[in-house]
């Protein structure tokens, strides 16, 4: 799927976020930096050429921000059951639970 105007912010976000040492760099594997820099250099632009880095970057904050969140508000006090979502994933909090599989993942 293309746009118009979509290479011009597709180089921004590639110059700001996915570029080794730019400003705002993200954690991602270089494989799949490589691709983005391959894509960018070849001016291959499609809408999806982020995809690989945001499932990775949804997946580490899951697997640190997210769960670190998670457990906190597991130990507070509560009657009612409570939902986060993040990315449009819904994570239920169950209250009272005390160990790390406190929230069920659909």
């Amino acid at each position: 799927m293309k746009q118009d105007g979509a290479p011009e912010r597709i180089v921004e976000i590639y110059e700001e976020f996915i570029e080794p040492s730019s400003p705002m760099e993200v954690n991602i594997d270089s494989a799949t930096r490589q691709v983005i820099i391959d894509k960018v250099k070849a001016k291959t632009f499609d809408l999806g050429i982020f995809d690989g880095a945001i499932d990775e970057l949804v997946l580490l904050i899951h697997e640190s921000v997210l769960s670190q969140f998670l457990t906190a508000q597991a130990g507070k006090k509560s009657a009612v059951p409570r939902y986060v979502v993040f990315f449009g994933v819904h994570f239920f909090i169950s209250p009272g639970r005390d160990d790390d599989r406190f929230f069920d993942f659909p």
